[in-house]
C-alpha cells in the first residue's frame, strides 16, 4: 500500500466540515533512492488517481463526492528531492483546470 503500487488507491478521506475529499497517496522511501524509477513511480500513481477520480470510480464507491471539492495528497516520510518537488509543481499547475487540488505532507 504505497505509491509503488499504482493500482492502489491507498486512503480516501472525507471531511464532512468541507466537504472535501482526499486521495492519499503515501510514500515511504528516501526520494534519492533510484530517483528516476520514483519520479516515475509517483506520476504513474497520480494519473491512476486522477483515473479513479474523474472517470467516476470515486463517486461510485463515494456518491456523496459528486460535485466535492478533491484534492490530492502526497504522505511522505521523507522531504521531496528537487526533482519531485517540480514533479509536483507540475501536477499542480495541470490541476488548476479541473479544480483538484495537491498537498505535499511530510510526516514525522
Amino acid at each position: 500500500m504505497a505509491v509503488d503500487n499504482p493500482n492502489v488507491v491507498d486512503l480516501i478521506t472525507h471531511d464532512p466540515a468541507t466537504g472535501e475529499f482526499d486521495l492519499i497517496m503515501v510514500a515511504d522511501w528516501d526520494w534519492t533512492d533510484e530517483p528516476e524509477l520514483r519520479l516515475a513511480q509517483l506520476a504513474h500513481k497520480i494519473e491512476n488517481y486522477l483515473g479513479f477520480a474523474l472517470d467516476g470510480g470515486l463517486i461510485a464507491q463515494y456518491p456523496q463526492a459528486d460535485g466535492a471539492p478533491l484534492r490530492l495528497q502526497l504522505d511522505t516520510v521523507h522531504p521531496l528531492s528537487p526533482a519531485a518537488a517540480e514533479l509536483v509543481a507540475d501536477w499542480r499547475r495541470r490541476l488548476i483546470d479541473q479544480r483538484i487540488s495537491f498537498r505535499v505532507n511530510q510526516l514525522g
